[in-house]
């Protein structure tokens, strides 16, 4: 896949995932992060991100 492909997949994507939030959903699989928890997703452990959730 060349890199124009691939941005334009990408872009489809993210296309695809603003429509389904601005819609109150959220697609299978995805995780949605705060802004607020960017800091703490950073140092999240394998665990954390396997469970899409951030232990208190």
């Amino acid at each position: 896949m060349d890199d124009a492909t691939f941005a334009d997949r990408l872009r489809q994507q993210a296309e695809h995932v603003r429509k389904v939030l601005d819609e109150g959903t959220v697609p299978e699989g995805a995780l949605v992060i705060h802004r607020d928890d960017l800091d703490r997703w950073r140092d999240a452990t394998p665990e954390e991100w396997a469970a899409g959730r951030l232990e208190t």
